[in-house]
């Protein structure tokens, strides 16, 4: 349920690095999110980590 919110998720945290877990939470259900905050949080954790990644390589 999770990977269907990751191309919003992956434009919030590239908008806002430093957006907090539970503002992310929020935003992806008011956007319709039902699932669990442990799976979205992963997710999260998962994207930061990308993400950092990319930009040491640029």
């Amino acid at each position: 349920m999770v990977a269907q919110y990751t191309p919003q998720l992956t434009e919030w945290l590239r908008e806002h690095p430093d957006i907090s877990g539970a503002e992310i939470l929020r935003r992806a259900r008011r956007a319709g999110y039902r699932g669990g905050k442990s799976a979205l949080y992963e997710l999260v954790r998962r994207l930061r980590v990308s993400e950092a990644r990319s930009q040491l390589r640029t």
